[in-house]
């Protein structure tokens, strides 16, 4: 029996369009919370045949931009958010902080096809979507876990403050009387 999809009960498969919609919305609030920049919907040639494939790519990829983020500053504000689909291509949207498309291209081309388009703000959602669909998603052999299976994300690098301890100033125990207690 078919779960009809409405807001009362979701069924929460990714292959369901209601779902995804959802899902595609939720994202693109996240996106424009931590995005800087300007947005570009990215796609990357990594012919992943095999689920284990596309875990690779993930370490391979979160490497180059963990070295590249040493090196280069400007490299801390990008972040993208990608999914994996049926035709072995990863798609998703990138936000390219003070980068140019240039240099992400010419960085990411070195190892993968990677093609870069700018859109705007407004045209977030829809972009997402278009990468969500259930007709272009690849769909796992589990769907326990939803998108998290299909997804790689790099956000945007936080600068860490450390705590400055002052040094605690302790008045001398001499001059503290004790209180009177009535009974």
């Amino acid at each position: 029996m078919r779960i009809v999809c409405c807001s009362r009960s979701r069924c929460g498969q990714i292959t369901c369009r209601p779902c995804a919609r959802r899902y595609a919305g939720r994202m693109t609030r996240r996106m424009l919370s931590t995005a800087t920049g300007s947005l570009h919907v990215i796609e990357i040639d990594i012919d992943a045949a095999k689920y284990s494939e596309f875990w690779a790519w993930r370490v391979e990829v979160r490497n180059l931009v963990d070295y590249r983020r040493r090196g280069d500053r400007w490299w801390r504000d990008f972040c993208m958010t990608l999914w994996l689909c049926a035709d072995g291509h990863v798609r998703g949207i990138a936000g390219l902080g003070s980068l140019t498309p240039t240099e992400v291209i010419s960085t990411l081309s070195t190892r993968w096809t990677t093609t870069l388009r700018p859109i705007t703000r407004a045209s977030l959602r829809s972009e997402i979507l278009a990468a969500i669909d259930p007709t272009v998603i690849a769909v796992p052999q589990s769907i326990r876990g939803r998108y998290q299976a299909l997804k790689f994300s790099i956000w945007p690098q936080r600068v860490r403050t450390s705590a400055v301890l002052l040094p605690a100033s302790h008045p001398p125990t001499s001059d503290i009387e004790p209180m009177p207690v009535v009974f």
